[in-house]
């Protein structure tokens, strides 16, 4: 396995329209821990796109570029989403890489970095601000999916899922009956979470709590879904558990490893 953080999509604000500023784009490229995705004109529509996530970060070169090389200052600033701590840290390092290209006319830059760096939304590099939520989904996808499945296997298993097949009750209502519970103890989870991470580790809430709500809803459906699935293919509580436990640590391990990259 390689932990190492490669091909960050970012975008390049390039100014100054210059050969020099191409030759940077391009040594940045070679360093593989970008993926220029974008060239946008103004510095505005770069922050747009790292709001909404198309980029993770932005390369801003400025008009005078060919004056801040002659002079031995820096080359151009990052705009970095500080959300996540690995990929912010990954871009970080490269405020002090050096151009080749450049190295070999003279240039060394006075504050010994290539770049400055700002960080966007995390600008304290707090790891709180990124474990705090990424608990949430982890909490609720264990407990939701264990939760559903072994306590239909466990109706099964007891005899009392053929009882209530045999009441009026439509299958779909069963369901129902069954799901809704967990969604409230689910609710109750996230307002744990998200509280406690407030008050304790002063995790910031910027978003609409009404949106919080229906992400967090439409998660817990998915999760109780996945349940259901899977109380209809095991026989005993022991093989609900056992494929809890498989699908909660191949596919997290497999989303950990490969979406950041």
């Amino acid at each position: 396995m390689n932990t190492d953080v490669r091909n960050i999509p970012v975008a390049v604000v390039d100014k100054s329209e210059s050969a020099p500023g191409r030759v940077i784009v391009e040594a940045v490229k070679v360093t593989q821990v970008v993926n220029v995705k974008a060239y946008y004109p103004t510095v505005k529509e770069a922050e747009t796109a790292i709001r909404e996530g198309v980029v993770r970060a932005a390369l801003i070169l400025p008009t005078n570029l060919t004056q801040r090389i002659t002079h031995q200052e820096t080359l151009g600033q990052w705009l970095v989403d500080g959300s996540d701590t690995m990929v912010s840290a990954a871009l970080l390092s490269l405020q002090t890489m050096p151009i080749a290209e450049f190295a070999i006319a003279g240039y060394q830059p006075n504050q010994t970095k290539t770049f400055e760096a700002t960080l966007l939304y995390n600008p304290s590099q707090r790891s709180a601000v990124n474990i705090v939520p990424g608990l949430l989904g982890v909490i609720l996808t264990m407990t939701m999916i264990l939760f559903t499945s072994a306590a239909i296997v466990r109706e099964r298993e007891r005899g009392n899922l053929e009882l209530l097949i045999t009441t009026p009750i439509h299958s779909m209502e069963l369901m129902i009956g069954k799901i809704v519970p967990y969604i409230f103890i689910g609710l109750i989870q996230i307002f744990i979470i998200l509280g406690l991470g407030y008050l304790i580790f002063s995790v910031p809430i910027n978003g609409q709590i009404s949106q919080i709500l229906l992400g967090s809803l439409l998660f817990i459906a998915a999760s109780l879904t996945l349940g259901l699935v899977i109380s209809t293919i095991a026989q005993t509580q022991l093989q609900a558990m056992q494929m809890t436990v498989f699908y909660f640590t191949s596919f997290h391990s497999v989303v950990w490893l490969y979406v950041p990259l």
